[in-house]
Order: C-alpha cells, then sequence, then structure tokens
C-alpha cells in the first residue's frame, strides 16, 4: 500500500485537554486500496510553487466552497486552499449566446434537448499551495506539482492532526468553516507578538475581540486593559443570553463577567450610558470613577493639549519647559492642589522668562492656562476626596488596576478625540514604564478604533506610545491588540508588528489594497476573498496559527455591547431619556 504516514500526538476532541493520545494520521497517496477518499478533482494547470487549478468533478460540486482545506495528490501530499471558484459553459459562444434573448427561446432550445443548464459545463477552482507534508508538520514545496495529479478532500482527522488540539491554554475562537475541527489560537505568539483584527464597520470586530478577551481571561489569567472609545465593552460585565448558553458556556460567562471592571474619567456625565445598560440587562453597570494626576503627564502631551484648547506661545512653552523637568522626576509623583503646582511651575520655569513686561505677560498667562487646563479637563484630580455629584473620584493607579488578572475597561466614550488620545497616551506611557522596572504582571492591551490612536497620517498624542509598545513592548511582556475599521488609516509600523492578523468582512478598496501590501500573510486572492465574508466569520492568519484558517467564530460567553440598534429603537431610548432628565 502506497502511504504517506505523519506520527503526530494530539488532544483528543472527547477528552479533556489534559488527556493526550497517539495518532497515526494516513494520508492517501493515490493507491486505490486506501478507502474513505473522497476524491474531488484533477489539477490540469500550474502556477509554479504558489498555485494551481484544478478541474472539479461533477459529483463533487457541491463539496467544493472557497476557504476548503484539500489535498493534491503529488509525490508527496500537498496541502492547499481553495480561493476561487468558476463554472463555464464551452459551448457558450457569441452565437450561442446571441439567440438567448427570451424565456420562450430558452424553452424551445430545450425541446430540442439542449439543456443549458447541465451540458457541457465545468466547474474550476483556483488553489493557493500551503506546503507539503513531511516529519511533523508542513514544508515548503520546492518544485511545481504535477499536471493532471488528483486532488481530494482534507477531511477533519488530517486538518486536526495537522494543527494539534492545543494545550490547556490554546484559545478556542471558533471552528474550521466545513468542518468540526476548533480552531486554536496559540496564547503566547498571539500575545507577546501582537495582534490585530481588521474588518468594515458592522462586519463583527468587538464580537471577535470579546471572544479573544474571554479566552485570555479563562485560559490564560493576566491582566488585560481595554481602551474603550465607544463604552461598548462594559456589555461584559453582563452573561450572555442565558437560554441560548449551555452550562458550561454559562459557567464560563459568569466567570468572565465577574473579573470585568470598569473605569469612567472622573468628572463626566455618563448617565445616557447607564440608562441604556439598567434597560437592556435590568441592573446598572458598576464602575469607579478615576482621576490622573496632572504630574503623571509627560511634558509633550501637556504641550500639546495646552496649545490644541488655548494656544501656547513659544515664550509660555520656554517656561512650562523649564519648570516641568521638575515635576518628572517623582517615581510617585504627589498629588498637589492647582494653585500650588502651578506656583511651582511657575518658579521652577521662571529663569526661562525674559526679563520685562513680556516675560511677566507670559507667565501669567502660562498660569491662567494651566488653571483652565486643570480645571476644565474631566481627566484630572488635584486633591483627595473630591467627587463627581454623589460619586467619588479616585486617583487612577494604574499600577493597582493591573496587579490582578482580569478585564478593565477604561470607557472614554463621555471624552472628545483630543482628551481620549491625551489619556491614552498617559495611561500607555504609564504601562510601558511599570513594565519595563518589572512592576506589574504581563499584561495584553486592546485598542479599539485604532486608527484614531496611531493614525497613518498627521499626529496623535497616543501615538509615539503604541508605536513604542509594538516594538519594544514583548520584551517587556506587554501584548498588544489593534482593532480598526480603516486598516488604510492605521499607521503601517503598528501593524507591521502585529504577527497575527485577523479580517473580517472588509470592503473599502482602499483598505484591501493596503491589506494586501502589509500583510506578509495573506495572498491577492485571499484579500479579494475578504469582500464575501459572512459577519461571523473570519480569516485568521500570522504566528499563532499553523496556517491560515477561515473560522465561524463562536457564541459569546458575555453579553456583547457593539450591537447596532434600529432607529425606532434609539428614537425610543432618547425620548425616554428626555423625559427622565
Amino acid at each position: 500500500m502506497n502511504q504517506f504516514t505523519i506520527p503526530i500526538s494530539l488532544t483528543s476532541p472527547l477528552k479533556p485537554l489534559n488527556q493526550r493520545l497517539d495518532l497515526s494520521v494516513i494520508v492517501n497517496t493515490g493507491d486505490p486500496s486506501t478507502s474513505s477518499v473522497n476524491y474531488l478533482g484533477v489539477i490540469y494547470e500550474v502556477d509554479g510553487v504558489r498555485g494551481a487549478k484544478m478541474r472539479v468533478f461533477s459529483d463533487a460540486e457541491d463539496g467544493i466552497w472557497m476557504g476548503k482545506f484539500v489535498v493534491i495528490d503529488d509525490a508527496y501530499p500537498v496541502l492547499s486552499r481553495v480561493i476561487s471558484i468558476d463554472r463555464r459553459n464551452y459551448l457558450s459562444d457569441e452565437r450561442m449566446i446571441a439567440q438567448l434573448d427570451s424565456k420562450e427561446r430558452m424553452d424551445e432550445l430545450r425541446k430540442y434537448g439542449f439543456d443549458l443548464e447541465y451540458i457541457s459545463t465545468s466547474t474550476t477552482a483556483s488553489l493557493s499551495i500551503i506546503g507539503k507534508f513531511g516529519g511533523n508538520g508542513l514544508l515548503h514545496i520546492d518544485r511545481p506539482i504535477k499536471p493532471y495529479s488528483l486532488v481530494y478532500d482534507a477531511d477533519d482527522k488530517l486538518i486536526e492532526a495537522l494543527l494539534g488540539a492545543g494545550g490547556d491554554s490554546s484559545l478556542d475562537v471558533g471552528v474550521i468553516k466545513g468542518s468540526r475541527v476548533h480552531a486554536r489560537l496559540d496564547p503566547d505568539k498571539l500575545v507577546t507578538h501582537h495582534c490585530a483584527i481588521l474588518a468594515s464597520t458592522g462586519a463583527g470586530k468587538s464580537w471577535l475581540a470579546g471572544v479573544i478577551l474571554e479566552e485570555l481571561t479563562l485560559k490564560v489569567g493576566l491582566p488585560i486593559l481595554v481602551i474603550d472609545p465607544h463604552g461598548e465593552y462594559s456589555a461584559m460585565q453582563y452573561q450572555a443570553e442565558q437560554d441560548r448558553a449551555s452550562k458550561e458556556e454559562a459557567e464560563a460567562g459568569e466567570r468572565v463577567s465577574s473579573l470585568v471592571s470598569i473605569y469612567i474619567p472622573g468628572k463626566v456625565d455618563v448617565s445616557s450610558m447607564d440608562r441604556h445598560y439598567a434597560k437592556r440587562f435590568g441592573r446598572p453597570r458598576r464602575y469607579v470613577r478615576v482621576g490622573m494626576n496632572p504630574r503623571s503627564m509627560p511634558l509633550g502631551i501637556l504641550v500639546r493639549l495646552l496649545n490644541y484648547y488655548y494656544g501656547l506661545t513659544d515664550a509660555q512653552r520656554r517656561i512650562l519647559e523649564e519648570g516641568w523637568v521638575y515635576n518628572s522626576v517623582y517615581e510617585e509623583p504627589p498629588l498637589t492642589p492647582i494653585d500650588d503646582l502651578i506656583k511651582e511651575i511657575v518658579e521652577t520655569g521662571k529663569s526661562a522668562a525674559t526679563k520685562g513686561y513680556g516675560g511677566e505677560i507670559a507667565t501669567s498667562s502660562l498660569m491662567t492656562k494651566l488653571r483652565m487646563l486643570f480645571e476644565n479637563r474631566p481627566f484630572f484630580i488635584t486633591r483627595y476626596g473630591d467627587y463627581y455629584g454623589s460619586e467619588p473620584i479616585r486617583l487612577l493607579d494604574v499600577r493597582g488596576m493591573l496587579s490582578t488578572p482580569g478585564i478593565k475597561v477604561l470607557d472614554l466614550s463621555s471624552l472628545d478625540v483630543m482628551d481620549q488620545q491625551a489619556l491614552t497616551a498617559v495611561v500607555l506611557d504609564e504601562v510601558f514604564s511599570l513594565a519595563k522596572r518589572r512592576s506589574i504582571p504581563p499584561t495584553f492591551l486592546l485598542i479599539e478604533e485604532a486608527h484614531n490612536f496611531v493614525p497613518s497620517k498627521g499626529s496623535a498624542m497616543s501615538k509615539q506610545p503604541i508605536l513604542r509598545i509594538a516594538r519594544e513592548g514583548r520584551k517587556f511582556g506587554i501584548g498588544m491588540c489593534l482593532v480598526s475599521q480603516r486598516p488604510s488609516r492605521v499607521d503601517p509600523d503598528a501593524l507591521s508588528q502585529c504577527m497575527t492578523q485577523i479580517f473580517k468582512r472588509i470592503i473599502n478598496p482602499l483598505d484591501l489594497k493596503y491589506v494586501e501590501l502589509i500583510s506578509e500573510y495573506v495572498s491577492r486572492e485571499e484579500v479579494g476573498q475578504l469582500r464575501v465574508l459572512n459577519s461571523d466569520e473570519a480569516l485568521v492568519t500570522g504566528l499563532s496559527v499553523k496556517i491560515p484558517l477561515l473560522i465561524g467564530v463562536r457564541r459569546r460567553f458575555t453579553a456583547h455591547g457593539g450591537e447596532t440598534p434600529s432607529i425606532e429603537e434609539s428614537l425610543k431610548d432618547f425620548l425616554e431619556g428626555k423625559q427622565g432628565s
């Protein structure tokens, strides 16, 4: 018998993950005595070592779909994936088409035996070659495959053996399309080498991001910080609908939701968001109001904020730069009243002021602008025991926040974009500093709407901290996931550091072209496939999977906050809010 055997140890899907068994996967190489082989077609055209085209057998047409794994029966079995499917009738020349001018004419031709839908019709498929079987996995092929090689189905047993079932900590994000094989991601490679989730609006990015956060919380147990500009991740404090969940899913949802903490910038009104969650889930969300110590703000961010809101002259900038050096030397900056803080800055920086009336004007104006900034920006706190209404405002403690496992959601939905960038920059700068000193455990960051925080064009206050984490974070145990609906607007240096890239449906031509340029794991044909993905499908590529996987994303254990409400529902909520205010 002509067979090729791969000895692989994998986890049985019918046993607990910690029980393992040995399995030899038999890959057929054309011996007719081999049973249970589902032949699908034959190779008729070869494109070097990258791809091939197959004629699909007539009785196998229903078993071929885009994304399907198949095996080419060459000298070595070659794993490939279907990337496009075409169907044509080779009798349909221009003369035949010219006669098909009405349904009556079609019926007349059928009377004479021309069953146009069936005769002379062939189905072809383009294949992307992944690699040949060898050793305990896949190897790159070094020569083109032979034309007229048979193609057969890569069944579940083969795919699962090839991928391996992973260990206890592998992240189960769904099922490989067309199979019953679970799609599992390597958590080490996903976290330490960063990842990106890219898709059009409404394609299910935050749903998938929530699945990954659930898995990391249940399987790995590291602290996770979510930069949430829309307030949708607060829904993870609630379990998914119980009537749809199994007992195991309900228990997982209860555990994850109990580990979700929400942080709100100190002096913002979130009553409308609170009403939304209370109405939807029957109880209010739990959160802590936090304020940032002004001394924690890096000088560059402080300068940009002052210049953006109030304008900053060169003379004022010089005084501030001289005075703020002193405040940056604290490892744990003290919380100082506004008057005392401004006085310190001016006293320390007065040597940079010009002599005479001009210097006095610059100093006085700087003091006014600093006071306006510290009093008006909602995320500052300058004294202990501060309140917003009846709710206490606590000092933002990044070290304390990330000292324990769980999902920490920084809800920025009540801030404008500039304030969102500023607070994000300060927090991420502190995260990086703490990680360098080994003062926090390994941490995972998820940044929603990444195109607003690390844009490809222009600048944002949060851009440099994110780029620094993208380049250097893994050395200090910081992983990061960038989530964006506009890939072409995300800085390419940041995306290039994301070694796992997960794509959902993308429609915008500019974004599709950008994905093709920046991703080393996706072919041109696969980029085209992104246009037609269903809302529950995703293409997973990169280091955290052994081969690119087209998956169906699993159900959530916790509630999803990114759903698009109907116009009628939104209008009703608005009117109820107006009546209640």
